[in-house]
């Protein structure tokens, strides 16, 4: 039976309700596609098929596994285009690093049915913005540490009007500036909704921002659906 899998924000231990899930593993060796950084071996990651990698809005997401012999959080930091998709098999594939496997199901059986649900986080601190590099006419950021997914982010220049920056495939913020830039906020949108405003920049310098704040686990009224099978 299909139903509407529900991806909202409900519960400190829970955003969305549990579905069917499927999960391989893989030697994570380098930078994902998401451009965290290597931070396999201290963070849990997994790779996403399309549809949950979303083009890069998917990165940052967590979400626990789970399996006959345990259950792990992992955050998504990959993208896995051959991993199959969850249009046509109902299924949520992930495919996890392959130090996270083992405390789900036995390695040796490469290919497992799970249940899956969408998590906070379990990060401390607040929303870090990076800017990527120093250029007065190019904007060039990604955010990190952030507890619920980021669905978008804006920008206001010298107290203008906030737009919005275009995430590209590979989880950077980029947009061209047609003015000199003298300060300027970035707004970061969760899915959930909710905002944070990091502290007024002055000028393009590149560097690692904090935002002063972190998303909340709260309930949200906006519902992402995800199409799953159920027994």
């Amino acid at each position: 039976i299909l139903i509407n899998s529900l991806f909202s924000l409900e519960e400190v231990q829970q955003i969305s309700q549990c579905g069917n899930g499927k999960a391989t593993y893989y030697e994570v060796t380098s930078e994902g596609n998401c451009g965290f950084g290597n931070i396999a071996g201290y963070i849990d990651t997994a790779a996403a098929e399309n549809l949950i990698y979303d083009g890069s809005n998917g990165c940052g997401v967590c979400y626990e596994v789970i399996g006959e012999k345990g259950s792990k959080i992992v955050m998504i930091a990959d993208r896995c285009p051959g991993c199959s998709q969850v249009t046509n098999t109902g299924k949520i594939h992930l495919d996890l690093d392959e130090r996270v496997f083992p405390y789900i199901d036995e390695k040796s059986k490469g290919v497992i049915n799970t249940s899956i649900r969408m998590v906070p986080c379990q990060v401390s601190g607040n929303v870090i913005l990076h800017i990527t590099e120093t250029n007065p006419s190019y904007f060039n950021a990604y955010v990190t540490n952030y507890k619920i997914g980021v669905k978008s982010l804006q920008i206001s220049i010298n107290n203008g009007n906030y737009i919005n920056v275009k995430r590209e495939l590979w989880n950077r913020f980029i947009t061209r500036i047609s003015e000199n830039i003298n300060k300027f906020k970035v707004k970061i949108i969760a899915i959930s909704g909710e905002e944070i405003v990091c502290p007024e920049m002055t000028g393009i310098i590149q560097g690692d921002y904090d935002c002063k704040k972190q998303f909340a686990n709260r309930r949200s009224e906006e519902r992402f659906s995800r199409n799953a099978e159920t027994d």
